[in-house]
């Protein structure tokens, strides 16, 4: 898939799954130094930019960071993703943040209903009968 920009060159876009390839054979099994990572809650994308979003689990519940990145096809044909951004990524970058912030705001909200859902009323015995 070809994604124009502003220049009017056509940049190749890699249609492909969510997270580009890594150097081992399946990015979901960690090595023995690494610990194991969950998948991400969700992957918005705008052309060849993404924003990969994270669940994580702190002292107040949940709550979810997202890490931006830009994907392109090296000399041999592989694709990667950079944290480094071209001049003509920048207004795209803006919109896809914006997607991201909305995103994030959802997703804590009902990481929050859902915790509170968990948690007893305080002041309510939970075992009474009728």
């Amino acid at each position: 898939m070809n994604g124009p920009y502003n220049d009017g060159q056509a940049y190749d876009v890699p249609e492909q799954p969510e997270q580009a390839p890594t150097q081992r054979a399946n990015p979901q099994e960690p090595t023995t130094n690494e610990p194991q990572r969950n998948p991400p809650v969700d992957t918005l994308r705008e052309g060849g930019l993404k924003a990969t979003i994270w669940r994580n689990e702190g002292q107040n519940g949940a709550y979810h960071s997202v890490n931006l990145s830009r994907t392109y096809k090296d000399d041999q044909g592989n694709y990667h993703d950079t944290g480094s951004f071209r001049a003509q990524d920048m207004l795209g970058l803006s919109e896809l943040s914006r997607q991201a912030h909305y995103r994030t705001h959802d997703l804590n909200r009902e990481a929050f209903k859902e915790q509170r859902r968990s948690e007893p009323e305080p002041g309510r015995d939970q075992t009474r009968t009728r």
